[in-house]
């Protein structure tokens, strides 16, 4: 009886640490049934005719109205309770074959929840079912049919993981990346005004002054268009701290008499940028 109400205990626990103390109470309670068990020759020929009776096919049977319903998709609560029953009717007749199957078909159902869910607490579930049939398991092809199992999950549990992780890191960067448009947003509308007064005053400076802005201006708008592709090109790498190095490297090329004209938000930037 205590071995049943550990096995019910376990498949309703939504905990995994207490549902490692309900599989080791399960354990103990086991060692001492297997310890009681073996004093006295009857309870080993008892033991020796269950096995002799117990067969494959007789399993199956037993499995056959459970397995129909998980294959058409039915209610998973109901097929937990159904299985688990069936575990506990393996412990009370020491069918060791019964217990390693419902206990197996039991991982399969939590299996199929976390697939579907993308709920790696159910992958765990199934996982630690997995272990425990395979520890019960006496017969190689289940154990390799198990081990199977056991390698899918933890295959689905990385596939979920890796998106997650990916979704995460991608979430990030967006938000760094507002971060640094919210950041340059005073800043380009204060250099946008500094702009518009600097070409009201640029009318009435001297020819002289306006030839040397012009010679000396073919050659910084040839290094201004470097840097400033550089930039674009590490933008659409992602690479956003170069972009940052090489925009300020554009805007310092073209710096002339302590003000850009080919500062963020001044019209000259908005034309050339990243064209």
């Amino acid at each position: 009886m205590a071995l049943a109400l550990y096995v019910a205990a376990m498949v309703r626990c939504g905990y995994r640490d207490q549902g490692d103390g309900i599989e080791h109470r399960y354990e103990y309670a086991e060692r001492l049934l297997q310890g009681v068990t073996s004093k006295g020759s009857q309870g080993q020929e008892q033991q020796t005719e269950d096995k002799e009776t117990t067969t494959p096919a007789k399993v199956a049977l037993k499995f056959q109205n459970l397995d129909k319903k998980r294959t058409a998709g039915g209610n998973t609560d109901s097929m937990l309770v159904g299985y688990a029953q069936l575990i506990v009717e393996g412990i009370v007749n020491e069918n060791n074959m019964l217990q390693t199957e419902a206990i197996k078909s039991l991982g399969d159902v939590y299996l199929k929840r976390g697939t579907e869910t993308r709920d790696t607490r159910d992958l765990t579930r199934a996982t630690a079912l997995y272990n425990t049939a395979l520890a019960r398991c006496n017969n190689v092809q289940v154990s390799v049919a198990i081990v199977h199992r056991l390698l899918y999950t933890a295959k689905i549990r990385q596939d979920i993981t890796t998106k997650s992780i990916k979704k995460s890191t991608r979430t990030q960067r967006q938000q760094d990346v507002q971060k640094r448009k919210d950041h340059a947003s005073p800043f380009s509308t204060a250099t946008s005004s500094d702009n518009t007064n600097d070409r009201m005053r640029r009318p009435h400076s001297t020819p002289e002054v306006q030839k040397v802005e012009t010679s000396t201006g073919v050659d910084d708008d040839i290094v201004y268009e470097e840097h400033l592709q550089d930039g674009c090109r590490a933008l659409q790498t992602g690479d956003l701290d170069k972009a940052e190095q090489s925009f300020a490297a554009a805007l310092k090329s073209v710096h002339i008499q302590g003000e850009s004209k080919y500062e963020p938000g001044s019209k000259s930037f908005k034309v050339n940028a990243c064209k």
